[in-house]
């Protein structure tokens, strides 16, 4: 069964979509292993409203297409309007992308993506001065990488 590595981000009420989000990832997929939350600046988009991201790994029996369809309604069930032509460009609830996926689990495939935002969730595993805590299942996520 494949690993896939997740990215999630929002910046409309972040910690409540983004703690949402990985509660229901963890109900549907089982463990998830889960890197700091980060507070993060928009990059190619015009917003006053700063992110919350983080990174996570699943396990899943889906293929990679059934896997974002998935994704997809759960931004729509965040309140995401998914058939707006300019969502990419505009504040969102929930965002959640597939950036790739491997037989095995390996953290450091994410340092092979140079987003801003996924840098900094990176980088937050040894410097956590930007993390956000919040809380999924009485436990806390935002300052080392944790396993729901």
């Amino acid at each position: 069964m494949p690993y896939y590595y997740l990215s999630l981000g929002s910046n409309i009420e972040p910690a409540k979509n983004i703690a949402a989000a990985l509660e229901r990832l963890r109900t549907d997929f089982g463990n998830l292993h889960v890197f700091p939350v980060v507070r993060t600046e928009p990059t190619a988009m015009s917003s006053a409203r700063s992110f919350l991201n983080t990174l996570a790994v699943i396990q899943s029996h889906l293929d990679a297409g059934a896997l974002k369809a998935y994704f997809n309604a759960l931004e729509e069930s965040a309140g995401r309007d998914r058939s707006d032509p300019d969502r990419s460009v505009k504040d969102r609830q929930l965002d959640i992308d597939i950036l790739t996926e491997s037989s095995v689990l390996d953290f450091e495939l994410f340092k092979a993506f140079d987003e801003p935002y996924t840098q900094s969730c990176v980088e937050a595993l040894h410097d956590d001065r930007d993390t956000v805590t919040l809380h999924i299942h009485n436990q806390p996520i935002g300052h080392a990488l944790v396993r729901l």
